[in-house]
């Protein structure tokens, strides 16, 4: 079975935005499948279309061969989506976090997705590997290394910090994430437990 990855966008983002279609380009030429969930309202995000509409992307016939890359806000619609799957759904390849926060950040649009305890859920996650990649001057996570702690907190999440990628967003002006390709490709080699 040819394994896949499936993108969970930030707040705002669609295809165009940011190094998402260079993600899409570069996975695509290495033969690897790319899947987007567009988001319903991406400018107004709501917790149950979002899930929603992430569960309608995952082939559940392929869940083992799946890679979720979610991005900032698509990183807790990722656990909440998950939440709803069934206990004994067989385990993700991967999931990866690209810039994932770990409380409400006083915004209620944001706010209303954390119905779950995200470092509680990171230690549960249904995945062979997870990664978590954050920046040590995210402008919406003051604190990285605190952030990471609360994250990998009981979890087996490895973690990637790169120096000065902000919120690796399009405003940042990030546009590409050779870091995430060179980690998608080694995850896609690996077969054993951790890489």
């Amino acid at each position: 079975m040819t394994a896949r990855v499936l993108l969970s966008p930030c707040w705002t983002g669609t295809l165009e935005w940011g190094w998402y279609p260079w993600l899409s380009r570069e996975l695509t030429h290495n033969g690897v499948p790319f899947g987007f969930a567009d988001m319903p309202n991406p400018d107004l995000p709501d917790v149950d279309t979002w899930s929603s509409a992430l569960l309608d992307r995952i082939d559940h016939t392929a869940i083992q061969e799946t890679i979720l890359v979610g991005h900032s806000l698509g990183c807790i619609n990722i656990l909440n989506a998950i939440a709803q799957l069934p206990p004994n759904k067989p385990h993700f390849k991967a999931v990866v976090f690209i810039a994932p926060f770990t409380h409400p950040l006083g915004v209620t649009a944001v706010d209303t997705f954390f119905t779950l305890s995200v470092a509680a859920n990171l230690s549960k996650l249904p995945a062979r590997y997870t990664w978590v990649i954050a920046s040590d001057n995210d402008p919406y996570i003051p604190d990285t290394w605190a952030n990471l702690e609360r994250l990998n907190k009981g979890s087996k999440a490895n973690t990637l910090v790169l120096h000065g990628r902000a919120h690796f967003s399009a405003a940042s002006g990030c546009t590409e994430l050779p870091e995430l390709s060179t980690l998608i490709q080694s995850i896609l080699e690996c077969d054993d437990e951790y890489i």
